[in-house]
This record gives C-alpha cells, structure tokens and sequence, in this order.
C-alpha cells in the first residue's frame, strides 16, 4: 500500500517531493489565514524553499467552519562568516591571521619524487619562514 502512495506522489509532474520526505504525515487544512515574516522577500516566491518555522495561532476547538490562523517566520542566518586573513601563501607553508590576532602556520602537502625529496621541502619550508618572518609586523615586547 505504501509503495502505491509513494508511486503516486513520485509521477506527479506539478511538485518535486524529495523521497525522504514522502515518509512524513500529511495533512490538508481549509480555510487557513497564513501570515507570513519574510528577510529574504516580500512575498513567498512559488518553488523556493524557506527556512524557518510555523506557528498555529488559533486552534478551532468547535466544529465551526472558521479560518484557523497561522503564522511563518523565517529564520535569519546569523552566523558570521568567519575568515582567517591570509598573510602568505608559498609552495611549503601558508600563513593565515586569526580574529583574535595570532598567527596560524600551516603545512602544505608535499609531492615527493626522485627530484624532490624531505630534504627538499625542509629546506624550501625554511626559506619560506625566513621570507615570512621579515613579512610579518613585529609586536612590541613588555620591558
């Protein structure tokens, strides 16, 4: 029975329901009143997804034929966008500034072969971080 239903939902040309969401309840209400908190638009647009949530605002109790109330709220990203500013970038090493002002040294991945060996990039990577050091701002010393 239940592949049936899924059957039915997946040859409708008039909506794309991803397949894990077919596992969910569905429910139809009448006569809804569907107010709306948009960031990102004025109005819904047809086909785009929202993030956010749904609140019931009036429950009808009775059996009377009137509007239940809803209201979406869409939720605003506030997450920052967090980058480390990058200071250098060389063969062996990457130099990148944090938030907070220190410095994050990292190691790119070698590709050793006959030609280039351990030696190589230690060597390379020192001429890097001697390159660097005169790159970077010094900061004062306590006395």
């Amino acid at each position: 029975m239940s592949n049936r239903k899924n059957e039915k939902a997946r040859s409708r040309k008039d909506i794309d329901v991803p397949a894990d969401l077919l596992r969910y309840n569905r429910n139809t209400h009448l006569c809804v009143n569907l107010k709306t908190r948009l960031v990102t638009d004025v109005m819904m647009v047809r086909g785009k997804r929202y993030v956010g949530f749904l609140t019931r605002d009036k429950v009808n109790t009775d059996y009377v034929f009137d509007d239940e109330h809803f209201t979406f709220t869409e939720m605003v990203d506030v997450r920052p966008v967090h980058r480390n500013e990058r200071i250098f970038s060389g063969r062996c090493i990457n130099v990148n500034r944090r938030r907070e002002g220190t410095l994050l040294l990292t190691f790119n991945r070698p590709q050793f072969n006959r030609n280039y060996t351990f030696d190589d990039f230690c060597r390379e990577a020192a001429k890097e971080l001697i390159m660097v050091s005169g790159l970077i701002e010094k900061k004062p010393t306590r006395e």
